[in-house]
């Protein structure tokens, strides 16, 4: 066997212009708290930073040079995106109007995982629902397997 390393590319993050700024806000932020962090502080810096707007939560078991870490990775390799240039075929930061028979109209823009929450109409591109439905157009319909069994969605409206 050959027991050459495959290099793989690196992971590209496909992001929106606002998304971008949300990132780039929150990791200038962290820099500075951890500059002046210390165990003592660590729940208040946690506090101000919720208050600062940023809604990703920190799990308390991933430090702040952790996610710095993850920032500045998502940051090195991004493609933006500028939503409604795509012929109105659902794409990453696009609002989408869908509907499932019978049940009423839902909306929801499509994110990157980092900016994702579905209570909050942010669904990922890498959700069941968010895969299926990039690339498609006004009318065209979608399927999604879930655990609660088949679901099937008319796209009304990309915005």
């Amino acid at each position: 066997m050959d027991n050459q390393k495959q290099i793989s590319s690196p992971k590209i993050t496909y992001i929106t212009p606002s998304g971008l700024s949300n990132l780039v806000n929150e990791l200038d932020y962290l820099r500075s708290a951890n500059q002046s962090l210390s165990i003592g502080n660590f729940q208040d810096c946690l506090e101000e930073r919720e208050d600062n707007g940023f809604s990703l939560e920190i799990e308390e078991d991933i430090s702040i040079e952790d996610r710095i870490q993850e920032i500045e990775n998502l940051l090195s390799n991004y493609q933006l995106i500028t939503p409604g240039t795509n012929d109105k075929q659902v794409f990453l930061g696009d609002t989408v109007v869908i509907q499932e028979k019978g049940f009423p109209i839902e909306k929801y823009k499509i994110v990157e995982a980092a900016q994702a929450n579905p209570a909050g109409g942010f669904i990922s591109i890498k959700s069941p629902l968010g895969k299926a439905l990039i690339g498609k157009k006004v009318g065209e319909r979608v399927e999604i397997r879930a655990p609660g069994g088949i679901m099937n969605y008319r796209v009304v409206a990309v915005q």
